[in-house]
């Protein structure tokens, strides 16, 4: 994450913390301060949220205690989205990640015994530079786009292209192992669902081409995956379920 602390001291002796977040998706700040004679200003939340693309927004402030010497140091720890507002719309409905008249087959489930342990994520068996359309609305905020590689084990993971697009309920979606250069849409652009974004790959850590979807929010510590409900084009609605095709 490009986020930078930093603190100043104010005309009053109080000293600012504060954060430059220069992400298209907000930022939550666990700040774990130590001080000697100093209080910490309770006004300020903890953990802070910055907003995207903000420069020189207060998180914290500190205050020496009359006729004694203070110090103070701090550590933090930083993790993407709104941790105290984020939370998953089990009511909203996606759009399958693909264009009306195709189908493809679920490789991988929700836990699935592979490499989703522990993982609300989709693998769709598709062919390299198969057009990946938004399963939901919302803003592009991460991107990378430049690895060609990929292998069989963990070791590959470095070597991912993916695609984050922030939901209005604060949720994340990632659209990931995406072609070299395959990507269609540019940071802080406004995408409907069913939108054109990228083109499926076969990079990073991988057994073979495919796009993996997962949709999360952060919490603090942890990353929180959902099982998603999509329209099954056929009138109804559901969960996709791992060896089917849809």
């Amino acid at each position: 994450m490009k986020l930078q602390l930093y603190n100043e001291q104010a005309s009053d002796g109080s000293v600012g913390i504060y954060a430059d977040n220069s992400e298209f998706y907000p930022i939550s700040i666990q700040l774990n301060p130590e001080t000697s004679h100093m209080d910490i200003d309770p006004t300020y939340s903890n953990p802070a949220v910055v907003p995207p693309r903000t420069e020189g927004y207060q998180i914290a402030r500190l205050v020496g205690r009359a006729g004694k010497s203070w110090k103070f140091n701090y550590a933090f720890a930083s993790f993407p989205g709104d941790v105290s507002t984020a939370h998953h719309d089990d009511s909203h409905i996606y759009q399958l990640p693909y264009a009306t008249d195709q189908i493809f087959w679920i490789s991988q489930g929700y836990q699935g015994v592979l490499s989703h342990q522990g993982e609300n994520a989709l693998d769709f068996d598709m062919p390299i530079g198969t057009p990946v359309h938004a399963a939901r609305g919302g803003v592009v905020v991460d991107l990378v786009e430049h690895h060609d590689r990929s292998c069989s084990d963990e070791s590959c993971n470095q070597f991912n292209n993916f695609l984050h697009i922030l939901h209005d309920d604060g949720s994340f979606a990632a659209y990931a192992h995406l072609q070299k250069d395959g990507i269609l849409v540019d940071l802080g652009e406004v995408v409907a669902a069913g939108d054109l974004i990228a083109y499926s790959g076969n990079t990073g850590w991988t057994t073979g081409p495919h796009l993996h979807f997962v949709v999360f929010i952060t919490i603090v510590g942890r990353r929180e995956t959902f099982q998603t409900q999509f329209d099954l084009r056929n009138g109804s609605s559901g969960l996709l379920r791992e060896g089917s095709e849809y």
